[in-house]
């Protein structure tokens, strides 16, 4: 764009998926919108081709959140029907039995679903926690508040046997409307890696405050 400096870079950090479907964490450096962001795409393709991205980053203290719009301003439909191929069958399991499990506040349920060293890396709060045992008591806490836990539903599914992730949109009193999930599976098909990412622009500091909050041990 004419408005972006030469040295203005976006590019890939890391990409989780085939060549069919697949999950890329990127950034964008502060000359382009004016903030740092770090974001997850959902990314589909066909014959060498991507033929969907959809970006998402939390743009709460970006300047950019001072430009938004109100909600019904934009798209509710992100084009997930173009993609006419099938979920990988592995990714489609892991990701179904999570929602399933997020949705109805079952944490012992999710928490199954981790390998035992596994890391909760929430982008959106900032937070991170290490193994599966806290990752169970922290959902025991906070799953009926997390924007993608009860009355969420999944949007799209991308990736392969060795992760992936999913879109979803939040129910009608989550934080957010949309965001991503991106999960790394090993090879017993164990989640060893999770990002939830939601733009926590339209959240108030209160909102902020108690998800933030979840994350302590009490």
């Amino acid at each position: 764009m004419a408005s972006w400096d030469a040295d203005a870079k976006s590019y890939p950090l890391r990409i989780i998926g085939d060549e069919h479907s697949a999950v890329m964490f990127f950034e964008d450096t502060p000359t382009m919108f004016g903030s740092e962001l770090r974001g997850i795409s959902a990314l589909d393709m066909e014959n060498g081709k991507v033929i969907r991205q959809v970006d998402y980053w939390d743009g709460r203290r970006a300047p950019l959140a001072s430009t938004r719009l109100p909600l019904d301003h934009y798209p509710s439909d992100f084009k997930e029907s173009i993609v006419q191929r099938a979920p990988d069958p592995v990714i489609r399991d892991i990701v179904n039995r999570l929602h399933a499990a997020l949705s109805k506040g079952n944490s012992s349920g999710a928490a199954q679903l981790f390998d035992v060293d596994a890391v909760w890396e929430d982008r959106t709060t900032r937070t991170i926690l290490d193994g599966r045992l806290a990752i169970e008591r922290y959902l025991a806490r906070a799953s009926s508040s997390l924007p993608y836990g009860a009355g969420a539903t999944i949007r799209h599914m991308v990736g392969s046997a060795q992760g992936g992730g999913y879109e979803w949109i939040g129910g009608p009193r989550a934080a957010a409307r949309h965001g991503m999930t991106a999960l790394k599976l090993n090879e017993d098909r164990l989640i060893t890696l999770i990002s939830p990412l939601w733009d926590a622009s339209y959240a108030s500091d209160d909102t902020m405050t108690v998800l933030v909050g979840l994350t302590l041990e009490p």
